[in-house]
């Protein structure tokens, strides 16, 4: 009997971690490319929470060790930042106690615990926690690259931390009151749901305002295009309407073999058709219009840029992937360079054979900190910042790719090599 007790609780244990884990990919997403370290640990911590409590069969002592492990795993195998995954790790904890003391108290009627009723308890809670989160799935969806503000996630913490602190409360009431017992933990079940919807409806409200930021910004690239467009016809037409007299001077260059002057006319007349402050001429709209807009920033801050691009005209992979990952990593560029005294800024990008590789590296002063291979970002304000490179990341799974980011000298550089189909189609 005792070798099925610890092979059932065991069950029970996986199931109900799996659950937890369930509630935490509501805010965050997994890190595909640590997918084998979170099976690994997933694993791991199965044995270790069903052991720990073998040794101290304390249900505190559980509870803080269960928390420490999904903080860990979830810290290691998640995106977001370190509220986002407190907060998960909260609500999944919340929910699993919560419908676990109402299931508790709805069978122990009489008081008395039995290895039947307490095997049954763990069961039906697993049960109830899984519809919950299946009922929360179905309704609500909640974009997990939006960060809101540090004092939302520190409220949802508080409500969390409560709710499960007025569960032991209810718990060690008056056991005759089971009744009520009960129905107060259904309350506090409800209001934990509630408070999730309620986190939705905010990640909701500040999607609409990134939008609206986003929309503006992608306005202002596009005016900007626009402008330089129209200064190359202004050009244009101008250089059309002396063409005579140019072709003139020209011919006499020729005739008197001072090809030197002509070469150097020749250069004047192909800088006066270009537009002023126009960088990019690929061609491709979408990078030129990120190209010219951000470069023009840089121009501003008077860096000293190099560039060097070689694309198709055509789109070759999503206009809103190739606009999130050349933005965030130029912008990130010029903030950096914004600081520095030497001001240097070099962009390469090439597409050939449906293979897109980028370069851009930038000059920067102080020192990076660094997070296992990733870099932190330096500025004060960092909840709402470093998501620039997770989302150049996602693009980069999304696109089976590679990215690297090294420093040296004080230069840092990105690089992203992205497969925009697979190489066999794009070779055949």
């Amino acid at each position: 009997m005792e070798v099925a007790t610890e092979v059932l609780y065991f069950f029970i244990n996986f199931f109900s971690l799996y659950l937890d884990f369930r509630t935490i990919r509501l805010f965050t997403e997994t890190n595909k490319r640590r997918t084998k370290l979170f099976h690994i640990l997933f694993a791991v911590f199965c044995f270790v929470n069903w052991f720990s409590f073998q040794l101290i069969p304390i249900p505190y002592v559980a509870t803080v060790i269960t928390f420490l492990c999904l903080l860990l795993i979830t810290v290691l195998c998640f995106y977001g930042t370190i509220f986002t995954k407190v907060v998960s790790v909260l609500s999944a904890l919340s929910l699993g106690a919560i419908s676990e003391e109402i299931i508790w108290h709805f069978l122990n009627q009489n008081n008395t615990v039995t290895y039947q009723n307490a095997s049954l308890g763990n069961i039906l809670s697993c049960i109830l926690t899984m519809m919950i989160i299946v009922l929360i799935e179905s309704f609500l969806k909640i974009n997990k690259n939006i960060l809101i503000p540090k004092g939302y996630y520190l409220s949802f913490l508080a409500l969390f931390v409560s709710s499960i602190i007025l569960g032991e409360v209810i718990v060690l009431m008056n056991p005759s009151k089971q009744f009520l017992a009960t129905l107060g933990l259904g309350t506090i079940c409800f209001m934990n749901i509630a408070i999730l919807f309620l986190y939705g409806k905010i990640i909701d409200a500040y999607q609409k305002i990134l939008e609206k930021e986003a929309l503006k910004q992608n306005l202002t690239m596009h005016q900007n295009q626009m402008e330089l467009m129209t200064q190359s016809i202004d050009h244009v037409r101008s250089l059309q309407h002396d063409l005579k007299h140019h072709l003139i001077l020209l011919d006499n260059y020729i005739r008197e073999n001072n090809a030197r002057e002509a070469l150097d006319y020749i250069q004047e007349i192909s800088t006066h058709l270009s537009a002023e402050s126009e960088y990019a001429c690929t061609g491709n709209y979408e990078i030129d219009c990120v190209l010219n807009y951000y470069l023009q920033i840089a121009e501003q801050i008077q860096c000293d840029i190099a560039l060097k691009v070689s694309v198709p005209k055509s789109n070759f992979m999503s206009a809103f992937d190739l606009n999130t990952l050349l933005s965030n990593l130029l912008k990130n560029a010029i903030e950096a360079l914004e600081h520095s005294s030497q001001k240097n800024l070099n962009v390469y990008i090439r597409y050939d054979k449906a293979i897109l590789f980028i370069s851009i590296y930038n000059s920067y002063e102080g020192e990076l900190k660094t997070k296992g291979k990733f870099f932190q970002t330096t500025k004060h304000d960092f909840e709402h910042h470093g998501y620039g490179l997770q989302n150049v990341n996602k693009i980069v799974e999304k696109y089976n790719g590679e990215s690297t980011f090294t420093t040296e000298d004080n230069c840092f550089r990105a690089e992203i090599l992205l497969y925009t189909k697979d190489i066999r189609d794009a070779q055949s």
